[in-house]
């Protein structure tokens, strides 16, 4: 597989990738939320709640996917 097709697939510039990863509620997801937040704001994060964790079939492929999340 090249480069190219990887990128394909796996696109983490992808804001439904982005929003599908960091809403949910494993470990892994709460994880890197909260090491994103604390790297970009500079915020000391305990606990962080994903307020709109649904995927509106409207917005998929649109540069429109919001993640609200609460700290």
């Amino acid at each position: 597989m090249t480069r190219k097709q990887q990128e394909d697939v796996l696109n983490y510039r992808n804001d439904l990738f982005f929003k599908y990863t960091l809403s949910r509620e494993d470990e892994g997801s709460i994880f890197a939320r909260n090491t994103i937040i604390e790297r970009v704001t500079g915020i000391r994060v305990k606990e962080s709640t994903v307020m709109n964790p649904n995927l509106d079939p409207k917005t998929i492929g649109k540069k429109k996917i919001i993640l609200d999340v609460h700290v």
